[in-house]
């Protein structure tokens, strides 16, 4: 291994991620444990799903907001988004006082999914109340409010009622005068908390709560406690989008904290422009790439948001100066990696524009055989003007088990895609074996899907159609997709990471 590379360089290299071979599969279970499995699949659906219908719907959600004479939609949009959880949020909402319903709304549109499905009515309650005491009506209104100060969420802590536990918890000479000087918050947490990088080797943030509890912790859950007690106190705190260095906002802009042992903050700052012209997916971060900065003697990803695609970085990323690496991927259908590492350097005041460029696979659509558009519209029986348009865009096929995990993928990559199949404007066949019993997505999960969605039964005619060899015993869920000449360009079958991704690069 020769190592002819030095950080600072600027180039390119390509990397094939290779997939190991494929060994010869162990004899399978017998019929009458498959059987049983079944059974205990069947099971668990039927008590999911109860657990499922035992959530607020739609007018239940609007007869609870019009009986608070608050906006319907934004009820609704936040019950539908906390599923299971939301007794806690109904609980949140009928102990709002009217003046303060509008950010309590505004609270919720600001949380993760995952924070409406886990958080509890009074940890709500208690940033809810206490951030608004500090402001005024119009000051809640601001963006910097909502986003830098009401916010809960600060890195990837556990939200905890720390608002209220805070400022009762601390000098109070430092509560009365931080506000005008945020720097004696660093200074308090450098003098009174013991870093200790060891202990939580784990590496789960401690709650703010918590840090001034022990007085000790990790230099990550100090970090998230400066900006707790800043916004605490209403000063507005972040952790610095990419490198998460803790920050506050002052007149002249947000100013970054540094602590003893772990180096000053560069205070030079470029700026990076994220550019791409691919579509079908359109590049998202950690799926299709990711900008890593070099620090420390090895080159430390930077953090933003899972799946944000690209189009979504619309201003320029404000960075240190320094040595950065472009990683992009493209997994391929048969599991292989096409990676590129481009790595390039940012000066201070430098504005740079980086194209995220995936690498190509040469298309073949011939491999795969080919299936007769007009006999899948004709045994389909669809009506109009579809089967004409199946000749024109192709058709994507999905042979599926309803309730079942490897099912609920593939939905999940339907929704998150959904603009972008949306876009293609072909059609999305849905199929189950007629003893299933299923008529398609009804309600509020039919609406968040892509919205050429069809629904049938195949009793096996549709799959013997595909000319694919072997597909009568395949595993679903089973996943083929035609061109408009009725040429195969993708198939995929069971359970498969990513499978929503690779679909959408072949409609192309």
């Amino acid at each position: 291994l020769v190592l002819d590379r030095k950080p600072g360089e600027t180039c390119s290299v390509d990397l094939d991620l290779n997939v190991p071979a494929e060994l010869t599969p162990l004899p399978g279970p017998s019929a009458e444990m498959i059987s049983e499995n079944q059974a205990r699949l069947a099971s668990e659906d039927q008590i999911r799903q109860k657990y499922i219908d035992s959530w607020i719907d739609a007018d239940e959600a609007k007869a609870f907001a019009v009986s608070l004479n608050t906006d319907p939609d934004a009820v609704i949009e936040a019950f539908q988004r906390s599923m299971g959880n939301y007794s806690e949020i109904k609980a949140f909402l009928s102990a709002v006082p009217d003046t303060l319903m509008g950010t309590a709304l505004d609270l919720l549109q600001l949380l993760p999914d995952k924070d409406l499905r886990d958080t509890r009515a009074s940890v709500l309650t208690d940033h809810l109340v206490h951030a608004s005491a500090r402001t005024t009506e119009n000051q809640r209104k601001t963006k910097m409010f909502l986003e830098y100060v009401l916010n809960p969420r600060i890195a990837n802590e556990l939200l905890s009622p720390w608002r209220s536990f805070l400022p009762d918890n601390l000098p109070g000479i430092l509560v009365r005068n931080a506000t005008s000087n945020p720097l004696l918050i660093a200074d308090y947490l450098e003098k009174n908390i013991r870093i200790d990088n060891k202990a939580n080797y784990c590496k789960t943030p401690v709650t703010p709560t918590g840090v001034v509890r022990l007085r000790a912790s990790d230099s990550f859950s100090r970090d998230i406690c400066f900006v707790a007690i800043c916004r605490s106190l209403g000063i507005p705190s972040r952790l610095e989008p990419g490198i998460k260095t803790p920050q506050y906002y002052s007149k002249s802009g947000w100013q970054s904290v540094f602590f003893s042992g772990f180096g000053k903050p560069d205070q030079g700052r470029g700026f990076v422009k994220l550019t791409s012209s691919q579509a079908n997916p359109v590049p998202e971060y950690y799926m299709q790439f990711t900008l890593a900065r070099f620090k420390n003697g090895k080159y430390n990803t930077l953090e933003y948001d899972y799946n944000k695609k690209i189009t979504e970085f619309r201003d320029e990323l404000v960075l240190p100066p320094g040595s950065y690496m472009l990683v992009t991927g493209n997994r391929l259908p048969d599991g292989r990696v096409l990676s590129r590492l481009s790595f390039f350097n940012l000066s201070d005041g430098e504005h740079k524009v980086v194209d995220v460029k995936t690498r190509k696979a040469p298309a073949v659509e011939e491999e795969n055989g080919s299936m007769d558009l007009g006999k899948i519209g004709s045994l389909m029986k669809l009506p109009g003007k579809i089967p004409d348009k199946l000749t024109n865009k192709g058709v994507i096929l999905i042979w599926i088990e309803p309730g079942r995990e490897p099912t609920r993928h593939v939905f999940s990559d339907l929704r998150r895609l959904r603009k972008d199949f949306d876009s293609w404007g072909g059609y999305i066949i849905l199929l189950t074996d007629p003893s299933e019993k299923w008529d398609g997505l009804k309600g509020d999960e039919a609406k968040t899907m892509p919205a050429n969605i069809l629904y049938g039964h195949d009793n096996k005619d549709l799959r013997s159609a595909t000319g694919i060899q072997g597909i009568m015993e395949v595993s679903l869920p089973f996943i083929v997709m035609a061109g408009p000449g009725g040429n195969i360009r993708y198939s995929s079958e069971g359970y498969r990471i990513g499978a929503g991704d690779e679909l959408l690069k072949s409609v192309r």
